[in-house]
C-alpha cells in the first residue's frame, strides 16, 4: 500500500496531511505557521535603509534594498516546508505527494524541493486551500486517488 502525503499551503501557513486512500480521509499531522509572511512590507523593515555618499559629490542618498522582504519570507518558508517534507519522505517512507498551494507559493515550493522529492509529486493543485476544512480540501482531490 502506498503512503500519500498531502501538503496544503500558502506563503504563511502549511498543513500536512496523511491521505488515507481506502477511506478517502485526511489526517492532519502538522500545521506550520510562518507569521512573518503575514506582516506588511513596511513592518518587516524596522529601520530605514542606510545612506551613502555619492562619489560625484551630489550628496547623500538612501541605499536601496534589492530584495522585497515579503519575497524573502516566502522563500524562507518554502525552504522550511521543503525540509519538513523531505524529512517525512526520507524517514517515514512516503511514496507520493500531493501539493496544493496558492500559485506563486506552489512555484516557490516546487523550486525548494530536492529533485528526488519532486519526483514523488503525483498531483499539484494551484489553489489556496490552507484555511479550508478537510472535507473542502478532499473535494479538490480527484476521485481516482481514493
Amino acid at each position: 500500500m502506498s503512503t500519500l502525503l498531502a501538503v496544503v499551503a500558502d506563503s504563511a501557513r502549511a498543513r500536512i496531511f496523511d491521505f488515507d486512500k481506502s477511506r478517502r480521509t485526511l489526517l492532519e499531522r502538522e500545521d506550520l505557521v510562518h507569521p512573518e509572511s503575514r506582516l506588511k512590507a513596511q513592518d518587516m523593515n524596522a529601520d530605514h535603509p542606510g545612506s551613502t555618499s555619492d562619489p560625484s559629490g551630489a550628496g547623500r542618498h538612501g541605499v536601496d534594498s534589492r530584495s522585497d522582504p515579503k519575497d524573502v519570507e516566502k522563500h524562507e518558508f518554502a525552504q522550511e516546508l521543503a525540509h519538513r517534507i523531505s524529512a517525512a519522505v526520507n524517514t517515514q517512507h512516503i511514496d507520493n505527494l500531493i501539493l496544493m498551494a496558492e500559485p506563486a507559493f506552489l512555484g516557490e515550493l516546487r523550486r525548494a524541493l530536492p529533485e528526488k522529492i519532486r519526483h514523488r509529486v503525483v498531483l499539484e493543485i494551484d489553489k489556496d486551500l490552507s484555511n479550508e476544512s478537510n472535507e473542502e480540501i478532499l473535494q479538490h482531490i480527484p476521485k481516482f486517488f481514493g
